[in-house]
């Protein structure tokens, strides 16, 4: 058996792989904000960030969202961002 592994084509591959990974772990924790940007905003905070403050709370939230989907914009040309109303 004779195998033969093209560098180039095994690094581009485990690129592909981790930005993958990378993908999908910014997509899970961008929908775990989400949840709870929207849990804040009715009123039903869990204090990721501010204890006492849904408002606050709700704004920080919305930062990192905003964050995650320009990132996710980058990775993914087809990526929606959140709607956040405005």
């Amino acid at each position: 058996m004779n195998i033969k592994i093209d560098a180039d084509n095994l690094n581009e591959a485990v690129l592909d792989i981790v930005d993958s990974l990378t993908v999908h772990n910014l997509k899970q924790t961008r929908e775990s904000f989400i949840i709870d940007y929207e849990a804040a905003n009715e009123g039903r905070s869990i204090g990721v960030f501010s204890f006492d403050n849904n408002e606050v709370e709700a704004f920080e939230l919305s930062r990192r969202i905003e964050a995650l989907d320009l990132i996710l914009d980058w990775f993914d040309g087809d990526h929606q961002p959140y709607d956040f109303g405005v």
